[in-house]
């Protein structure tokens, strides 16, 4: 109900009053204002011992992942509540976990409610309100609960297989029932243990005489590490988040990220965005903590290309170990870049997603024959279940 009319109502009740003397005319206006005093005193004292309590989940969570929140609602007054309503002014898209309801004298209302990060990045859960009136519904008021939990959604992996992420041939190009662990790897020596190594890579002997755990290091650690660039150029990718290239490049990019950094090795990952972003090179559990934060964030934003980034990059990392790009350019720069730094014997991967696919007024890419020769080149199309490549990749292979 909207205050103008009564107060329209006693403004002209009160003149008539007052210029007529009528006895009735003053009773309604009494009569009124009681309502109206009565009505506001009602108000404020029930948003005075409303209670709102919001239970957010903690992450990091997984693009695509669920999660459930618990709404609270108490009515510490002996005043009953007709109707309040819980209002959230979270920015996180298909997401209303508000709701309306009526509240005795010293009642509670809990109720649960679930969602699901669709897209990675931060996202923020809250500020909450809850608004309530008076009976009449003359003075409503909110009660805002401020507390705005931050969450961070990381980009979503895929299990594309331990041999991709070793950056080795695979599919097509590998012998069948052939792959590059099939041979036990020799201890080389042994380092501090970290959460991300299994159980088969803990020194028993070593930990019991420590009294700690201990890894053990193979040669296949040493001097192998693996470096991953990520094209951020601004123009190559198209489509429209969840369903965006550029999405699935960083999923890409963290799920072999995610798949070296679990087999002990040293990850390093390069990126042309704005701030031509160099995450140095690193393993354990904190290392893909720090590496999953920046994809998290990750922005195609870069102005120039990715065989500028290689250029810099690559003679410094000639020896280390296999490089592994991912890409959306067309610009044959970036292949060129690889064929000028690569080390003898050495068959970078190339992991491209194609843009036309994802909407891009670009035709398909048709691969040059130059490019095969140069890298292993994996074509990723709008729609693959990428969930399903195996563990040589072999489904993935374009």
């Amino acid at each position: 109900m909207s205050r103008t009319p009564l107060l329209a109502v006693l403004l002209v009740t009160g003149f008539f009053a007052y210029i007529t003397g009528v006895r009735l005319a003053f009773v309604v206006v009494y009569a009124i204002a009681l309502v109206v005093a009565a009505a506001a005193l009602w108000s404020w004292w029930a948003a005075r011992h409303l209670r709102l309590a919001r239970t957010t989940p903690a992450g990091p969570f997984v693009a695509g992942a669920s999660f459930a929140e618990r709404f609270r609602l108490e009515n510490g007054s002996r005043l009953p509540l007709t109707v309040v309503e819980v209002r959230d002014r979270s920015r996180l898209a298909a997401y209303r976990p508000g709701r309306a309801c009526s509240l005795g004298p010293r009642a509670v209302a809990t109720w649960e409610t679930e969602g699901r990060f669709a897209v990675r990045g931060r996202h923020q859960l809250g500020p909450t309100e809850a608004w309530l009136s008076d009976p009449f519904g003359l003075f409503p008021r909110a009660v805002r609960l401020e507390t705005m939990t931050p969450v961070l959604v990381y980009p979503r992996l895929h299990p594309i297989g331990a041999a991709w992420a070793r950056g080795a041939r695979t599919g097509r190009d590998a012998p069948r029932g052939t792959r590059p662990d099939d041979r036990p790897p020799s201890v080389a020596g042994i380092r501090e243990h970290d959460r991300a190594d299994g159980m088969s890579r803990i020194h028993w002997l070593e930990s019991a005489r420590r009294g700690r755990l201990i890894s053990r290091l193979f040669d296949a650690d040493e001097g192998s590490d693996l470096l991953i660039a990520l094209d951020c150029a601004q123009g190559i990718h198209a489509g429209l988040a969840p369903d965006h290239s550029f999405e699935v490049a960083v999923s890409l990019a963290g799920s072999v990220a995610q798949a070296a950094i679990r087999q002990g090795r040293s990850v390093e990952l390069i990126a042309n965005d704005r701030h031509a972003t160099r995450v140095a090179a690193g393993r354990g559990a904190a290392h893909e903590a720090r590496l999953m934060e920046w994809l998290a964030l990750a922005t195609d934003d870069g102005r120039s290309g990715l065989g500028a980034l290689l250029q810099r990059h690559l003679p410094a990392w000639r020896g280390r170990g296999p490089l592994v790009v991912v890409t959306g350019a067309r610009d044959p720069g970036w292949v060129e870049a690889v064929a000028a730094h690569s080390a003898s014997g050495e068959r970078p991967l190339a992991i491209y997603v194609d843009p036309a696919t994802f909407g891009s007024r670009r035709p398909a890419l048709t691969v040059p024959a130059r490019w095969r020769l140069i890298v292993d080149l994996w074509l990723v199309h709008r729609g693959d279940d990428l969930d399903a490549v195996g563990e040589d990749g072999s489904r993935a292979v374009g």
